[in-house]
């Protein structure tokens, strides 16, 4: 959002609009007339404005709306009009706008330096528990310098608050040590914490934050040893220095010891072993530890983690130890997805070294608890398998997991991937509109504070993050309007997250968002071009064109990736610079749309060049053709279903998905063509014979 101070030859018309405003009758009209053009976007109706009788004005047309309005001063650098409008809204009857407001003005007079200031605002309006945030974090921190404060606040927030907020929560009831936990996340304030305050363990915590890693270790050792208290970050501080020194084993054995003789951390000290054990390699000792949790652990969490290790230990191991351990894993687990991603791991493997006898195995062992992907991934993994010659199947048993495969995929949690791979013949947006769900019991008040929002346009940029904690009370209408509103303001990275949220939530989408919102065709005149002026090869199309831009960019110009890879087809510079060569152009900036398009559609069209099937391709794109074309030797004797999933690389694997599956919903969406055309287009495959459906 950019927002700046309106010049002054707009001053004669905010003189006339203040003039309405205050006129007797008038407040609502002049109102009703602001909010209609920030809805527009044109921020120049509130320049002049006089912003208590603005304020009032609008908690009277509309509650909650001087929130908004003082967010939009904020933004135009108003800030004593801000506080006005915050002022009022602080007083409203709207909860979710007074929690706002309040919010607000405690942090602005913390930063006035008016200490007092926050105590009160926190104490007007809301009451501690509606308090979110950083608002919490200002008030604790008062408390903790005064040295009082509400025992019961600074407790539930010593115990359930994050950062900050918990490390001076923890600092007021006296909790100490408990501040280090704080400490190791790098996010404790100047005045909380000093090191060497403790003696040893703060020259211990120091080393640990320097990286003085053999330090950390000598200096833990010799605080638990002197009867120091065990808490978690301590534990946790000598883990992580133990493992970055290398003292893998001698740390395993000390968590062991530590186990004997502190029983109020036995788990914790055993979880430690377990892990620095494995990383040493030595996998007997680290399951002999881990046994132990799991027989002892009655937490669902740690018993999971034990899961997770025995398992990952066994895939370790290879052979068939990952099959033996299977069946004792629903009595440890509630589902398999507690397992992602090493049980994805081990499936890739499985399909790589041509051990396809064992998947089925597997799906029966693992069948009480196998989660909806991982039901959907082994189904089709052992489908086109038998598909391919590769595996016996009867057809009792081909039916079975069929109608395994077409559940499992219907469910949200499932990559509509597999949707696509389990009905070619029906329209994709069933996965999206046919969702089975409970109603969700919305809230009015968060309903009515999103819908205000939506006037407010020259916010929408910050919308996500302002509404966030009144998301899941609002009714969903609200928010497939709100989604509407961004993907229409260009900001498609937050509406199509912001849908995808709400289908995993299990609502059903309206048709016409799935369309338009969640799979939009922004910079469209900028992609025909590209596609009509290069020539590009024939199976680049604006349906795979813009499969790969979603995945890639959710369409946001400015992104740039850990991997530096920039803009909206995330082009590494080496790699645009070398297409910006090839091409002949100028040099340019790759946050252009134009200039991104056109380089991208260029390096993918080439890839199709090189290589036989687009699914070589894109997986050359994104892990780059010297990769794709080992794999394609590699693994060239297995069908293009099974060949993306047995990629070693689980990035790739995972973007091959994705891409297909919006290169198909595009296809079928703008272009009319089927499922399966479109599948048979990109993966060579006729998915119906391939998996006997």
């Amino acid at each position: 959002m950019s927002m700046v101070r309106v010049s002054l030859c707009v001053a004669a018309l905010g003189v006339v609009l203040v003039w309405a405003c205050a006129s007797e009758g008038g407040v609502e009209d002049g109102v009703v007339g602001v909010l209609d053009g920030l809805e527009e976007g044109r921020v120049e109706v509130l320049e002049g404005r006089e912003a208590g009788v603005l304020a009032r004005g609008a908690e009277r047309e509309e509650e909650g709306a001087a929130f908004f309005l003082g967010l939009v001063y904020e933004g135009m650098g108003l800030r004593e009009e801000a506080r006005v409008c915050m002022e009022v809204a602080a007083e409203s009857g709207s909860v979710p706008a007074r929690v706002g407001a309040v919010g607000w003005l405690m942090e602005d007079a913390y930063g006035r330096g008016d200490l007092a200031g926050v105590e009160e605002w926190a104490r007007r309006g809301v009451g501690y528990a509606e308090l979110r945030g950083e608002a919490v974090a200002r008030l604790v921190e008062v408390w903790a310098r005064r040295g009082g404060g509400e025992r019961e606040v600074l407790e539930r927030v010593a115990e359930e608050g994050e950062g900050r907020a918990r490390a001076w929560a923890l600092w007021a009831v006296g909790e100490r040590e408990r501040v280090l936990e704080e400490v190791r996340a790098g996010e404790v304030p100047e005045g909380v914490w000093v090191v060497g305050e403790w003696g040893v363990l703060g020259e211990a915590v120091g080393a640990v934050r320097e990286g003085r890693y053999g330090e950390a270790v000598e200096g833990y050792r010799a605080y638990l040893k002197g009867g120091g208290r065990a808490t978690p970050a301590v534990l946790a501080d000598l883990y992580t220095a133990f493992r970055l020194s290398g003292r893998l084993s001698e740390g395993a054995s000390f968590f062991l010891s530590l186990a004997e003789t502190r029983p109020e951390v036995r788990l914790s000290a055993l979880d430690y072993a377990g892990r620095l054990f494995r990383f040493a390699g030595d996998y007997d000792r680290s399951d002999q530890v881990w046994e132990t949790v799991g027989e002892e652990a009655s937490s669902p969490t740690l018993r999971a983690r034990t899961a997770w290790y025995l398992f990952a230990n066994a895939v370790r191991r290879g052979g068939d130890a990952p099959l033996a351990l299977a069946p004792r894993l629903p009595a440890l687990l509630h589902s398999t997805q507690e397992l992602s991603p090493v049980l994805d791991e081990y499936v890739s493997e499985l399909i790589r070294t041509g051990r396809f006898r064992t998947l089925p195995r597997l799906y029966t062992a693992l069948a009480p608890i196998l989660s909806p992907p991982h039901r959907a991934l082994l189904s089709t993994a052992i489908l086109a398998s038998a598909s391919a010659g590769l595996l016996p199947l009867s057809p009792d048993e081909a039916r079975t997991l069929k109608e395994a495969l077409a559940q499992a995929s219907s469910s949200p949690l499932t990559h509509p991937y597999y949707y696509l791979l389990a009905h070619p013949d029906a329209s994709p947006l069933a996965y999206y509109t046919r969702t089975p769900h409970t109603p969700r019991a919305s809230d009015p008040a968060a309903t009515r504070f999103i819908r205000l929002a939506l006037r407010f346009r020259p916010l929408y940029p910050r919308l996500p993050s302002l509404l966030r904690p009144f998301l899941p009370l609002a009714a969903p209408s609200a928010l497939f309007d709100l989604a509407r509103a961004l993907s229409h303001a260009g900001l498609h990275y937050q509406a199509i997250h912001l849908l995808a949220d709400l289908h995993e939530e299990g609502i059903p989408l309206p048709e016409d968002l799935v369309r338009t919102v969640l799979y939009p065709r922004p910079f469209l005149d900028e992609v025909e071009a590209a596609l009509r002026t290069l020539s590009p090869h024939p199976s680049l199309d604006q349906s795979l064109l813009y499969g790969l831009m979603r995945e890639e960019s959710l369409f946001s110009p400015s992104i740039v990736s850990h991997a530096h890879a920039v803009g909206l087809m995330q082009l590494v510079p080496a790699t645009a610079e070398e297409e910006r060569r090839r091409l002949r152009m100028e040099p340019g900036d790759l946050e252009d749309p134009s200039y991104n398009i056109t380089l991208g559609t260029s390096y993918l069209s080439r890839m199709l060049d090189r290589f036989s099937l687009p699914i070589y391709a894109l997986a050359a794109y994104n892990a780059g053709p010297t990769r794709a074309r080992a794999w394609t030797a590699s693994y060239a004797h297995l069908p293009p279903l099974l060949w993306i999933e047995a990629l070693p690389l689980p990035e790739t694997r995972h973007y091959l998905r994705k891409v297909l599956a919006s290169s198909v919903y595009y296809a079928y969406l703008y272009h009319g063509r089927s499922v399966r055309d479109e599948l048979f287009r990109l993966t060579g495959t006729d998915v119906a014979q391939a998996l006997s459906l």
